[in-house]
């Protein structure tokens, strides 16, 4: 189904106001047709993980239930947020548990919700979203301090990162929040909040987040991703953020207040796609579906929705991205079952295109630093592990 013309105009409405403070187009980089590797050269990851976690029988420290952060410090310990336990957990380099922190709760140290984990400097942060607090935990998982955002406490507000002047980007509630049936395309403005008193600093945006489509049945509204549709991509970095859409292999780098500084990106010719492809995303779809489960009555209406969900005819040109340690900036390309092996284009840092990266199936990498890939696995039973693969260069 064709992207009606009412939701067109809001997606052109929102890149506007996105760039509305623009004097001038940001500069764009070189042409990055082809990679700067040699073929047959670049970086790759090691044939097995050099640590991995995750058991589904043993000590509870490593059963793992909704893994929202891994990571690697960097004198090498893993930090673990798990959601189902709502701790931060502790690992040596070879995956030895050392110790857990926070809890279910609303002490001191504990969360309602854990929905977000990071790092700044030594300090591991934790986002309760519930509470709007965010908790700070220093070296050795110590309890350091907790801090209050008051402009957060309106609404299950997101914590997208750690931006590198120490600052915290942050989602508002999804905007598509009573949004009325039929097809539109959701947008935010971003804050820029203070790690250190919690004060609006500046935002960001209006930024589009994707296409999506409501569907409504008396008191019941459900609103889902349109298949193919064109996501919004914001990544945190150590200069800025880098914002996007997913239906062009581009990226913009902004300033700290959301000032268009450059792009990059490679030339990319879009994908028809076809109707295996719209099958296999459906069915998807279907497999993560469930809401009934939990929400009486919303059964039907989800089935509804899957029955006539709308899709693009074109496929992305990538899904995320993420920025390393060292500053470069990788995009994933987009694959249609986002469990089979990934191939990443990497940029460094001014723009120019190095080449691909592949990461294995059933790999969600959650960051790549110091010389390792890390990330989120899950097996055929559904249990979930991390582990660490080695970047070679």
């Amino acid at each position: 189904m064709p992207l009606r013309r009412t939701a067109a105009l809001v997606f052109v409405s929102a890149l506007v106001a996105a760039c509305r403070r623009d004097a001038a187009p940001p500069a764009r980089v070189a042409s990055n047709a082809t990679p700067a590797w040699p073929a047959g050269t670049g970086w790759k990851l090691s044939a097995a993980p050099l640590t991995a976690i995750g058991e589904v029988v043993g000590a509870e420290a490593y059963q793992l239930n909704g893994v929202v952060a891994a990571f690697r410090q960097p004198g090498g310990t893993i930090v673990i947020g798990d959601r189902g336990s709502a701790q931060v957990r502790y690992f040596t380099p070879r995956g030895q548990h050392l110790r857990s922190v926070g809890g279910k709760g609303g002490g001191p140290g504990q969360f309602r919700v854990m929905d977000w984990v990071g790092e700044r400097g030594d300090s591991v942060l934790a986002w309760d979203p519930i509470a709007a607090r965010l908790t700070v935990f220093g070296p050795a998982g110590r309890l350091g301090r907790e801090l209050r955002i008051a402009a957060a406490a309106n609404g299950l507000h997101q914590v997208v990162g750690v931006l590198g002047d120490g600052s915290l980007l942050i989602r508002p509630r999804s905007g598509d929040v009573g949004a009325a049936p039929g097809e539109h395309v959701d947008s935010a403005t971003y804050l820029r909040v203070s790690g250190a008193d919690g004060h609006v600093l500046g935002t960001l945006g209006p930024f589009p987040l994707g296409d999506r489509v409501t569907n409504r049945s008396g008191a019941l509204t459900l609103t889902g991703d349109v298949i193919f549709g064109r996501g919004g991509v914001i990544v945190p970095g150590p200069r800025g953020v880098f914002t996007g859409v997913t239906g062009a292999f581009e990226l913009t780098a902004r300033s700290f207040d959301g000032t268009p500084l450059r792009t990059l990106g490679r030339a990319h010719a879009p994908v028809k796609a076809s109707g295996s492809d719209v099958h296999a995303a459906l069915e998807q779809r279907r497999a993560e579906a469930g809401l009934g489960k939990t929400y009486p009555g919303m059964d039907r209406l989800e089935e509804a929705q899957l029955a006539d969900l709308p899709h693009r005819d074109t496929l992305p040109a990538f899904t995320r991205a993420l920025v390393d340690g060292d500053g470069n900036v990788w995009m994933e390309e987009f694959r249609i079952d986002p469990a089979a092996a990934a191939t990443w284009s990497v940029f460094d840092g001014g723009g120019r295109w190095l080449g691909r990266v592949g990461t294995p199936a059933g790999l969600r990498v959650t960051q790549i630093s110091g010389g390792a890939v890390t990330g989120v696995t899950r097996d055929a039973l559904g249990v979930e592990g991390v582990v660490v693969y080695a970047l070679i260069r």
